[in-house]
């Protein structure tokens, strides 16, 4: 199993000991836990939405390339 070292503010860390306390766990498998969650593989939920997203963005075609510049000059000039 790797190790890490992290340091966080002392806020930080009381609320993961409160977090950690109320669900009956170790500061340290709560963190365990958080980033397990945070790296999962995606739901299928999840994945379904993205392919959905692909598909529209496929039937969509690509736009004229903007000048952010232009645009932001004319945002000031109004």
């Amino acid at each position: 199993m790797g190790e890490i070292t992290l340091r966080i503010e002392e806020d930080v860390l009381d609320r993961l000991k409160m977090r950690a306390s109320i669900a009956g766990r170790s500061v340290e498998e709560e963190i365990g836990r958080i980033v397990e969650e945070a790296t999962a593989a995606p739901s299928s939920d999840r994945r379904a939405l993205v392919e959905e997203f692909r598909r529209i963005r496929a039937l969509t075609p690509p736009g004229a390339p903007i000048d952010i510049a232009a645009v932001i000059r004319e945002g000031r000039e109004r």
